[in-house]
This record gives structure tokens, sequence and C-alpha cells, in this order.
């Protein structure tokens, strides 16, 4: 069984389009098998938190970008040469080394908006769709089947996305089916979402 973790880059807001720190949005997903995510991946992150970041067992690490580039939180040990080679070297090894495959969707929002039949299109519910579709076709040349874990958007955004991602399974795609959807898309509701 798969799972495909989501996460953004940009924000769904559909305001400030001609800044382009906020004109694009982009939706990528992560497929792997559960069992490599939870027997592989899942150690080899957790011996750099360990042996790198120096991780408080009571305060887990977030591996964000935002962090990491400033070098900001428990990153801020990145500072140190020794520490970021030991940190590149283990973050190069995990993703080398372990099977997945990536699905990302991007959106220009401007051109979206400007778009008649687009106007109500909200445009994180538009990418996920996307991806949904493409991750059902993944699935289908694996012949396996899967589940979807986002980050967690907090609150409203978080019951919106859940009714938008049934909504999907219910209706499918044009260019996949709702039946091809569901057989391959095991849980009709989203999994827990990650923080």
């Amino acid at each position: 069984m798969y799972r495909l973790y989501v996460d953004e880059v940009g924000t769904d807001d559909i305001t400030h389009l001609a800044d382009d720190n906020n004109r694009y949005l982009s939706l990528s997903g992560v497929a792997m098998k559960i069992v490599d995510a939870r027997d592989d991946l899942t150690p080899k992150f957790n011996w750099i938190k360990a042996a790198v970041l120096e991780q408080d067992p009571d305060d887990p690490v977030i591996f964000h970008r935002t962090d990491i580039v400033q070098k900001k939180r428990a990153f801020g040990v990145l500072n140190d040469p020794q520490k970021r080679d030991l940190f590149d070297r283990g973050i190069h090894r995990a993703m080398s080394t372990t099977p997945y495959t990536v699905i990302t969707a991007l959106i220009d929002k401007l051109g979206m908006v400007n778009q008649p039949r687009w106007q109500n299109q909200h445009p994180y519910h538009y990418l996920m769709e996307i991806l949904l579709e493409k991750y059902t076709q993944f699935l289908e040349r694996v012949d396996d089947i899967g589940d979807v874990m986002p980050e967690g958007r907090k609150g409203k955004k978080d019951t919106a996305l859940q009714a938008e991602f049934a909504q999907v399974l219910q209706r499918g795609t044009y260019f996949v089916s709702a039946a091809r959807m569901q057989k391959r898309i095991a849980s009709p509701t989203l999994e827990r979402f990650m923080f």
C-alpha cells in the first residue's frame, strides 16, 4: 500500500497576484510504500534528528524548508560546517536510497482568475484534484492501492479540503473516472493531517 504525502509551496490566497511571491501555488505529493516510509525513511530521518540536530525527544523536529535554508530553530546547528556536511550527507543518503515518486502540480493564480471557467475554483482544491488524478494513474501503473496524507492547514481549511477530497472521489475528473479512483484510493477520507 502506498501513501501520498502532500505539501504546498505558496498560498491559496488570490490577492496581490502581480507579486511573483504570491502569484504561484504548487502542490507536491511524495508517493511511497508505507512500509518504506516506516521501516526505511523514518529511521534515517530520526538518525539525522538525533545525531545532527540533537533533537529533544519531547520537542520533535519538523523538516521545514524555510527553517533549514535560514538555519533557524533546531537547524541553527547547520551554521557549523561539520554539522552541515553531516546533515547534507544524511539527507542525500535518505533521499537517494529510499524509493519514492514525486507528483507536482503548479498553477499561475493570476492566469487562473482571468479565466472565466475558473472564477469560482479554489486554487488549492484544483491542484489537489490534479494530484488525485495523477496519483490514481500512478497506482494503476504499479497495480496497488494507496491513501493520501496532506500537511495540516488548520481548522476550516482542513474541513474544506476533506469535503473537496470526498467530492473528487465521488465524481472523478475529466481524465479519471470515479470508479477508477475509488478502486485505487483506499480511503474515502484523508489520513490524519501531517503537522
